[in-house]
């Protein structure tokens, strides 16, 4: 065999070109050789930030969603609270939009019942105060004619000191304590008729001998006009009344000696 060597000058032009196209060619064939696993790798990647956006949406829904029903849960919480008697429950203001202006008007308005609230119990703490110096016996009813107030007077002129009366009726403390029947039966025909004033002198037997009480009973509007209780005031009068009969007698002796 012969071969023919031959060699012919070629512009730098087309040897650029020529090395282009054979560098673009062998670039090809690792692409070609590459195109599995560059699809198996953009596919787990595209998997990954799916699953990284589905995750962090997931989040971000739990995120809102606790912090928007935060003032709810915290609301309700303060309102339970609030049904139980602490009306002193304040609540954070974590934003200035209607949610916070809620929370801020529920603070304002536990504030103000508290206040009301402290004020009554003065009330109440004043009037027993006063009820406590009276000598004559003050007894408060509700329209169930169950006792809600009784002054110590009461409890020692009608011998109760040692009785439960808060919540029971005339008629129940009257089955406990057999003295107090006369007083039960001389004052709730008065409470049924449902009498606007009303006068009684009624007397009852007790282990130290006979009482004389004269009554009065007022009617109580409560709470609404259908909502009533009555106040019933009384005086021991038996020393009083002993003491005109001594009176009486001692005048009748006089004239007769």
């Amino acid at each position: 065999r012969r071969i023919l060597h031959a060699l012919f000058p070629v512009a730098s032009r087309m040897g650029r070109l020529a090395e282009s196209v054979e560098a673009a060619f062998v670039q090809y064939n690792e692409l070609n050789y590459l195109r599995e696993q560059l699809k198996l790798s953009f596919a787990m990647t595209l998997t990954l930030v799916l699953l990284f956006s589905i995750v962090s949406a997931v989040w971000a829904a739990i995120y809102s969603a606790r912090r928007l029903a935060q003032p709810i849960r915290d609301l309700a919480a303060g309102t339970a609270s609030v049904a139980a008697g602490n009306y002193a429950m304040s609540l954070p203001v974590q934003s200035n939009d209607d949610m916070g202006f809620l929370v801020r008007s529920f603070n304002d308005m536990t504030k103000r019942v508290a206040i009301a609230q402290a004020e009554v119990n003065d009330q109440h703490g004043y009037l027993d105060s006063i009820l406590g110096q009276l000598s004559a016996g003050v007894i408060a009813l509700n329209s169930n004619h169950e006792i809600t107030t009784i002054n110590n007077s009461a409890s020692a002129i009608l011998g109760l000191e040692s009785i439960e009366t808060s919540q029971k009726t005339l008629g129940e403390v009257a089955k406990s304590k057999e003295s107090l029947v006369p007083f039960a039966d001389g004052v709730l025909p008065f409470l049924t008729q449902q009498a606007n004033r009303w006068e009684q002198e009624i007397a009852i037997f007790r282990p130290s001998g006979r009482r004389v009480l004269m009554c009065r009973g007022t009617r109580m509007p409560l709470a609404s006009e259908e909502d009533f209780g009555y106040v019933i005031v009384f005086d021991d009068i038996t020393a009083l009344i002993q003491g005109q009969r001594d009176t009486a007698w001692s005048e009748v002796a006089r004239r007769l000696a």
